[in-house]
């Protein structure tokens, strides 16, 4: 059953979980976990800070623990654990760091801005149920950091959790994101050096995840501005690999920074959160990254409660608009302004048809109002407008007529019983109200401007889903092939089987800071699209007021089975907003929304780890069910943006009565398989086996030629081979095969096969079906046989046959042979100086670094010397530096991506496709007909020197560009001009014939400036029809 409008009901009330006026209780951080151990999923949910109790916070501002009573109920602990502990507290990740099986706190600390000598971090270690705070003595305080989440894993692979601190920056550069190590005894110390970690920009939070397929996870970590900020591998324990360069089209299309990194408060459109998961369940983890901005561009007035009124007045050009409503009570006016520098004052306040400003007593009214917090008794800010009007003053009755001078008018009709409130300025004024009555309001209007049905339209960006394509080892963007790229206002993400389906379905927290912005359900089609689900499948969520995008997000969400039904359900965190008094009023409520489930069937796991860490952190688990699908899931502890989902591990099965295969690879290097599971619908522990479990698929029993000659069959060398039904029948169904460290023989003959060979030197054949081949160390003879298959070599001298069908090979280290055979095949050749034969068909050479490449027919000149022949094309990508792409004496067709720097691309004889990236780059397309193609707004300042009009063409994707483009056509001629300027809104590209140049204005009308987007050398004559729009 798909997911519907009735997938999800919303129960906060009824199963306890509330919210107070007190600030002490917006949801700034959420994390499931069980915290009692009684089996049952907990809610942490913490604010922005810890403090004791004051008069602004009588009761304390401590984390709100919910205990999950096992009936769908909790009961709520909020008793102040801290012991005097707190500050400026961010984000809380909850870990069992010392492997003793209960789970231990830590909580992100840093504030003054990055000014003096910082707050120390908070690390609440479980005793026995009592949490104890002992950053100081573990060595975690970190106090000259400006904390903003942390990521636990072992990064040296010694069982051991670790962690990952990321920091805002301070503007001295001190105390910058940090790995902190875990010493034998407990206690961890600074090996940012040590692994090779230099992380200079602002991080918010980081995740684990495997990004390139290798089977290992590796570690993104996401920037304030930019997403990924840094990736990093670990395929050896005592350094980390710095791939960022990988990942550099990721980081070009999602980049936008402001020129001061070290402010944390700035809007901008850049990635604010993400999920790593398998979306198209082909064993490769894809990227999902969500943005939005929180500068409000359109004016709106919300009533969310019975007596509370949000409004956001932006004048631009306008001489006045305001709104009104009924009521008999007191209004108290809370009024700021949030993006402009000049703002109106107390004397710029006009109340009645006389004019006249606010009294003493008036704003002091405001203080006492019922509900408020307030600092100090009859506090008065006289720089802030925030006072109480009552009706029963004759004084407040009417409103000027002549409203030309800059100021807010307010006047009130005892006839009528209605208020008008109206902003008036000759400038650009954007200032938020909040009215908030002693009775009920009706008749809410606005007057002169009507709220935007839809924000997002106006204001919203595009999320960006990325697929990992490992015939490219790069991640495509295909947010609009997969329906995702629909603007949205989104702050948060999470991923789930929500109607265990079997595939992974999304949704996503909108924001906005004074109307109600519906939260999106995406439901995964398995087919590579999603489909948006109404009212998001009941949860939608609910805004009730005005709330402060804190960070510049809005509600934390979290996803876990908290009832243990078998489907997930979803946290949505309380938002507040906090004047200038210390008036503290509700946006969003904790919202609980509970999954109604259907009749598919499930399985979710608890991880144990002995030799690896307790929580099993690192590791990977995939599950094949009789259908033939597999799926990935990889135990990453949960964290995104300040948020953390469960990590119990959970499976949705559809109508499969049964799981063929279990494999769960573990971070210590150990893998365990379970077969024909017929046992569902339940939660399971599986424990880690400890050093020595033989593998379920083992190689043989010593070197080739010892018992396991060229005479024997081969599946006398193996000890047991399990078919898809879970019994003893070598060679059929879909096997998985692990050598040991000494040269192996393993065949997967029939069925879709993953072989790994490890060390020595192994000979690998999958035979039928479609396998994957990894070769390990030293020198292998890898053999995909028919079907499609995916072979990797590893470190050696080692030869790749990929046979029949459309195979990938990839020979990494060592001196290698590559042989594609029959079917359309992708070569990689790595290191070394490999010699490649495409075969017949039509086949790639590809070859992607930071580093200079040259092409001929017959060489590429790269990480070696490489030869190949009957090769029909080559795909070569730079990396984040300055490169050179040279295939000016290559005559196969060509594809050149310079990704960062400001690359020097040349194109060949042939056909060839030329995009520059990010950077300043110099295109030269040579002889055929060339594509030189944009897929982002940040591909731009780039000099094409030899473009030929009627023959080459300029691509440009519609999804990068936006500004009313249509895709898979050529430009329409009303959106070209050639001049230096838009002549009207319509136009959205400019070439100057007299020197070349192309701009693109976003909307042809002035308020946007035209960006440079290249330079055509030679000048030509160019027209509409020389530009393609591709999505």
């Amino acid at each position: 059953m798909a997911l519907n409008q009735n997938t999800f009901q919303e129960v906060s009330n009824s199963t306890g979980i509330v919210w107070s006026r007190q600030r002490g209780n917006e949801a700034f951080t959420v994390n499931w976990t069980d915290l009692n151990n009684d089996g049952n999923l907990d809610l942490w949910v913490g604010g922005h800070g810890y403090n004791g109790s004051s008069l602004a916070y009588p009761d304390g501002k401590v984390p709100y623990r919910y205990i999950n009573n096992g009936d769908g109920t909790f009961t709520l602990d909020n008793s102040d654990f801290r012991r005097g502990s707190g500050g400026d507290v961010h984000g809380s990740t909850i870990i069992d760091f010392d492997n003793d099986g209960d789970q231990d706190v830590f909580s992100s600390a840093g504030g003054q801005l990055g000014a003096g000598g910082g707050q120390p971090n908070l690390f609440f270690v479980n005793n026995n149920g009592n949490l104890q705070e002992q950053a100081d003595s573990r060595g975690l305080q970190y106090t000259i950091g400006r904390g903003r989440s942390s990521l636990w894993f072992d990064g040296n692979g010694d069982g051991l959790l670790d962690v990952l601190l990321s920091e805002a920056t301070r503007p001295d550069g001190e105390g910058g994101t940090a790995f902190f190590q875990q010493r034998s005894d407990g206690t961890f110390f600074d090996a940012s050096e040590q692994v090779g970690l230099d992380v200079t920009e602002p991080s918010r939070y980081a995740q684990l995840g495997d990004l390139n397929g290798d089977g290992n996870v590796d570690l993104l970590i996401h920037g304030s501005y930019n997403f990924p900020l840094k990736v990093y591998s670990f395929s050896e324990e005592d350094t980390w690999q710095d791939i960022t360069n990988d990942f550099a089209n990721l980081q070009a299309a999602l980049e936008d920074a402001p020129d001061d990194t070290t402010k944390d408060f700035v809007d901008t459109t850049a990635p604010r959160d993400s999920v790593i998961g398998d979306f198209n369940n082909d064993g490769f983890n894809d990227i999902f990254v969500v943005r939005s901005r929180t500068d409000v561009l359109a004016y709106s007035v919300f009533q969310g409660s019975d007596n509370i009124i949000s409004a956001d007045l932006f004048l631009q050009g306008e001489p006045e608009l305001g709104f009104e409503f009924q009521t008999g009570g007191d209004v108290a006016i809370d009024a700021r302004f949030v993006r402009t520098e000049a703002t109106i004052n107390l004397s710029e306040v006009f109340i009645g048809s006389s004019g006249r400003n606010p009294t003493t007593q008036e704003l002091a009214a405001f203080i006492d109002t019922e509900g408020a917090l307030k600092e100090t008794p009859n506090m008065v800010n006289t720089d802030a407008l925030n006072f109480v009007l009552s009706p029963n003053d004759s004084s407040v009755v009417g409103i000027p007529e002549n409203r030309t001078q800059q100021g807010l008018y307010i006047g009130y009709d005892p006839s009528s019983q209605t208020w008008e409130m109206q902003l008036s300025s000759p400038s650009d004024k954007d200032t938020q109200v909040i009215v908030d009555s002693t009775q009920n309001i009706s008749n809410l209007n606005s007057l002169g401007f009507t709220t935007p049905d839809n924000f997002a339209d106006l204001n919203g960006v595009p999320d960006v889903l990325w697929i990992y394509n490992p015939n490219t080892g790069r991640y495509e963007d295909r947010s609009a092939a997969a329906g995702v790229d629909n603007d949205t206002m989104a702050q948060s993400v999470v991923s789930g089987d929500f109607d265990n389906d079997g595939d992974l379905d999304l949704y996503l927290a909108n924001a906005n800071p004074t109307f109600n912005e519906p939260n999106i359900l995406y439901d995964n089609q398995g087919d590579g699209t999603f489909v948006t689900v109404p009212q998001a499948g009941g949860a939608a969520g609910e805004t009730v007021g005005s709330h402060h995008l804190d960070f510049e997000v809005g509600q934390r969400i979290a996803v876990a089975d908290y009832d243990n039904n078998g489907f997930l359900d979803i946290f949505a965190g309380s938002t507040t907003n906090v004047t200038a008094v210390g008036t503290t009023y509700l946006g969003s409520p904790s919202q609980l929304f509970r999954n109604n489930g259907n009749d598919n069937n499930w399985l979710e796991i608890d991880l144990k780890g002995t030799e690896s860490n307790r929580d099993g952190i690192g590791a990977r688990v995939l599950v094949t069910t009789p259908d033939g699908q597999t799926q990935l899931r990889e135990q990453n502890s949960g964290i995104h943006h300040f948020a953390q989902n469960s990590q119990r591990i959970h499976f949705g099965l559809g109508s499969n009565d049964r799981i063929s295969n279990l494999v769960i690879e573990w971070s210590s290097g150990t893998r365990q398989e379970f077969n024909n599971i017929s046992d569902l619908n339940r939660v399971i522990s599986i424990t880690e086996e400890g050093e020595g479990l033989t593998p379920p698929f083992e190689g043989g029993r010593g070197s080739l030629g010892a018992e396991c000659d060229s005479a024997h069959d081969p599946s006398a060398c193996m000890p047991r081979d399990i078919d898809d039904s879970g019994g003893n029948s070598p060679g059929v169904g879909d096997d998985s095969l692990m050598g040991t460290d000494r040269g192996d023989l393993l065949f997967g003959r029939g069925g879709n096969d993953t072989i790994v060979g490890l060390e020595g030197s192994d000979i690998l054949n999958g035979d039928n079906g479609s396998d994957r081949l990894y070769g390990g160390g030293n020198n292998d003879s890898l053999n995909g046989g028919n079907s499609d298959d995916i072979v990797i070599a590893g470190e050696g001298r080692d030869t790749l046959v990929g046979g029949s069908g459309n195979d990938a090979l990839t020979g990494q280290g060592g001196f290698d042979i590559l042989e594609g055979g029959e079917g359309n095949d992708t070569l990689v050749g790595g290191n070394g100086e490999d010699t490649i034969t495409g075969g017949s068909g039509t086949d790639i050479l590809l070859e992607s670094g930071d580093l200079n490449f040259t092409l001929t027919d017959g060489q590429l000149v790269a990480r070696g010397t490489d030869i190949f022949s009957e090769v029909e094309q080559a795909n070569l990508t730079g990396g984040g530096s300055s490169n050179i792409l040279d295939a000016s004496d290559a005559g196969l067709e060509v594809t050149l991506f310079g990704a960062g720097g400001a690359d020097i691309l040349l194109g060949g004889s042939s056909d060839d496709v030329l995009t520059g990236g990010s950077g300043a780059d110099t295109l030269t397309g040579g002889a055929g007909n060339d594509r030189f193609t944009y897929n982002s707004i940040s591909d731009r300042n780039d000099t094409i020197v030899d473009f030929q009009p009627g023959s080459d063409t300029l691509n440009f994707s519609a999804a990068g560009f936006g500004g009313d483009l249509t895709s898979n056509n050529f430009l329409s001629a009303d959106q070209f001009t050639i001049g230096t300027s838009a002549r009207d809104e319509s136009d959205r590209f400019i070439y100057n014939s007299d020197d070349g140049s192309l701009f693109y204005d976003a909307d042809g009308n002035g308020s946007e400036n035209k960006i440079l987007i290249t330079r055509l050398e030679n000048a030509p004559t160019l027209s509409n029809t020389d530009i393609f729009i591709a999505r």
